[in-house]
């Protein structure tokens, strides 16, 4: 037979528990039925619909972790403290400041997103942006539809001769290179790390560009007042970044002045939009509701650059892959992409049976020595380990210590309860593995088990929730 197939499977989590139960993830923004489906078959694995018993979750743009200090009452925000279990957050998709980094490391929560996927698809919709702007589609059509024939007052505008700027060299910025730039005389980029950047100043793109395009990470404002003045007469911004880096009081006055600028985005800074249309009862946002009603310089769409069906897809097979790693081997963040709570950490493949133990903790010296210590003096032997240092915040940083251990799998479980308790662990996971020949018994049937409803899941996994949350200091 081949040796592979001998290998040990994971068949649960036995952390603080006599049997092993299985790995609980929530999908509260939905999956594309292909991936949700490869996590509903898998033998030690149960989707839940209660979050706050989640080990893991899946999420988009609507579920929300802002920090637990600044949940408000809107529909998707949620709070780590009512998330006992959390160990991961997948963000499906390129953005992830929905999750606030410094409190998802105080509670031990590690965090990764599915960078790139959605970078041809967003840079094809700023590319019909740009086309849109220069040959008056939308414009046109709807001059069409009010009976108006616009003949002689919409000119196609030569873009040839004009210069693009991109604010951004990142996957997104690089494929809006690729598909718009083939249009223009010239692309020159922005960008903070040096090694990327054509120009040394946001200013100095601005003064030269004829169109502009955002593509940055995170929600601060980058076209400021001063940013949005320096822009020139008659120039296209497009943003399909976030709604927040723009300032929309300075855009509308830019917007409105003769030979002003046109804007074309795919994101706002509250999603919907807050409507202002007092005749109909709606006591909305005034500026952005008149940069959308702007009779020639605006177009829109409702977010949709990311919302291929091809591309949810594909970003769900990513984001069930980062599960599966965390599930089945404890692997976190494997890309070792940056700005998450963790770097890259795992053992990889479990080539013995036992258990694979982790740990979050406070990142001092001496932990993993208590914890080796610990279990030789119980004649337990550890075959492999790693500990790795999570992303610095004000609060402290944390660390993630990861063994294989070899012995009785309820000896390992008890004995590492007596750890969390010695080390003040975070968090801690005790993943058992068997060969699928010798899963028999209540091992065995509680890994293929129907799925586990959630009210037979109550009770938190053992680990401890610190207080308090830290603020950012480098964002990675």
């Amino acid at each position: 037979m081949n040796p592979i197939e001998q290998l040990p499977q994971y068949v649960g989590d036995i952390d603080g528990h006599s049997e092993p139960r299985p790995f609980r993830v929530a999908l509260p923004d939905g999956l594309d039925e292909d991936s949700r489906n490869q996590l509903k078959d898998h033998p030690a694995i149960v989707i839940v619909d209660d979050t706050t018993q989640a080990q893991a979750m899946i999420i988009r743009s609507a579920t929300k972790f802002p920090g637990d200090d600044n949940v408000t009452s809107k529909d998707g925000e949620k709070k780590f403290a009512d998330h006992s279990n959390l160990g991961l957050i997948v963000r499906s998709g390129d953005g992830h400041d929905n999750i606030k980094k410094p409190d998802a490391s105080d509670h031990g929560v590690a965090t990764v997103n599915t960078p790139g996927i959605s970078a041809r698809d967003v840079a094809t919709q700023a590319t019909a942006f740009i086309l849109d702007w220069a040959r008056h589609t939308t414009r046109g059509t709807l001059g069409l539809r009010g009976q108006e024939w616009e003949k002689k007052r919409l000119k196609p505008r030569e873009i040839a001769g004009m210069t693009l700027g991109i604010i951004g060299n990142g996957n997104i910025g690089k494929e809006t290179k690729k598909l718009a730039g083939q249009f223009f005389n010239k692309t020159v980029f922005f960008d903070t790390d040096t090694e990327k950047t054509e120009v040394e100043t946001i200013e100095k793109l601005l003064k030269q560009s004829d169109v502009v395009c955002i593509h940055v990470n995170g929600k601060m404002e980058i076209l400021t007042p001063e940013m949005l003045a320096i822009m020139k007469p008659n120039s296209l911004l497009v943003n399909t970044s976030r709604g927040t880096n723009v300032n929309e009081e300075a855009l509308l006055k830019r917007m409105n002045d003769k030979d002003g600028i046109s804007y074309a985005t795919d994101v706002f800074c509250d999603e919907p939009p807050a409507f202002h249309n007092p005749y109909a009862g709606k006591d909305g946002d005034p500026t952005v509701t008149s940069i959308i009603n702007h009779p020639t310089n605006f177009i829109g769409t409702p977010h949709i650059s990311a919302s291929r069906v091809g591309n949810q897809q594909d970003l769900g097979r990513v984001a069930v892959a980062r599960i599966l790693d965390y599930a089945e081997q404890g692997i976190i963040n494997p890309e070792d992409v940056p700005g998450h709570t963790f770097s890259q950490i795992g053992l990889g493949e479990k080539k013995s049976e036992g258990a694979r133990v982790m740990f979050v903790h406070e990142s001092k010296p001496g932990i993993l020595g208590a914890i080796s210590t610990t279990y030789g003096t119980h004649g337990l032997n550890i075959e492999d380990s790693r500990t790795t240092d999570g992303t610095p915040f004000l609060n402290g940083t944390k660390a993630i210590s990861m063994l294989d251990v070899a012995g009785d799998p309820q000896e390992i479980n008890r004995v590492t309860q007596e750890i969390v308790d010695l080390i003040g662990a975070v968090r801690s996971r005790v993943m058992l593995y068997k060969k699928p020949d010798s899963q028999t018994g209540s091992t065995s049937s509680s890994a293929e088990a129907a799925p586990v409803q959630p009210d037979s899941l109550k009770g938190p996994d053992s680990h401890r929730q610190p207080q308090g949350s830290p603020e950012l200091v480098t964002a990675g």
